[in-house]
């Protein structure tokens, strides 16, 4: 393996890293959330750091050889570097006499430059569940009807897991305030915007649990 290919390990970890905080925040939507332009340029930021790392490991000279560990540790190193913190100072906490520890260290800059994209990429993305939420909502009939059919499907999760008993309770919830609302009598709103806001409800519901994907898959039809 050629130099650039050890650059390449060491900037996969770093990568490897940084998608753990995209999976952390999106879960199920993690692959989507990676490969829009805010999620590529993160993890590209995040391997480029490690891979420059790369270069600075032989001022440490046990980590010269062999060139793999070298760049194994490049990529750890640079890492764990990032994620540390430091003891700064103690003192009281304002307004208050209770003494506390102030820790501070490259953490703190890393959390706030990861939260930026996550944020960025979570806000883009919110935007699109929107339309898709509307979309959906507007290609089905009625809410009884989404409901007939999330219950069908969600009879491929067995009782012991927890997504489907989640989302069964949920249903179920939803079930029981939409036949409340439909009830009401004392200047209620139209029943058609009643039961289209509680398809757009269905459809949060099932993406909060299942992810874009499993709204697509449940009711995107």
């Amino acid at each position: 393996m050629g130099a650039a290919g050890y650059v390449c390990v060491s900037a996969l970890v770093g990568i490897l890293a940084g998608f753990q905080g995209i999976y952390e925040r999106f879960g199920s939507d993690s692959w989507k959330a990676t490969v829009t332009r805010w999620g590529l340029l993160y993890l590209a930021t995040r391997g480029a750091l490690a891979a420059a790392a790369f270069f600075a490991v032989p001022l440490i000279p046990v980590l010269t050889q062999p060139p793999i560990l070298r760049a194994l540790a490049a990529g750890a190193g640079s890492e764990g570097i990032l994620r540390s913190r430091f003891y700064f100072k103690r003192g009281k906490k304002k307004g208050t006499d209770v003494l506390q520890e102030v820790i501070r260290g490259p953490f703190d800059l890393l959390r706030f430059y990861q939260d930026f994209f996550l944020t960025t990429i979570e806000d883009n993305e919110r935007w699109a569940t929107i339309a898709l939420v509307e979309g959906i909502a507007e290609r089905w009939k009625s809410f009884a009807e989404m409901c007939t059919v999330v219950e069908r499907k969600l009879l491929a999760w067995s009782e012991s897991k927890d997504v489907g008993v989640a989302l069964r309770k949920a249903v179920a919830d939803l079930r029981a305030r939409f036949d409340r609302d439909a009830r009401r009598k004392d200047g209620a709103a139209d029943p058609s915007v009643i039961d289209r806001e509680y398809r757009c409800l269905l459809c949060y519901k099932i993406e909060e649990h299942l992810g874009e994907k499993g709204l697509r898959q449940f009711l995107d039809e």
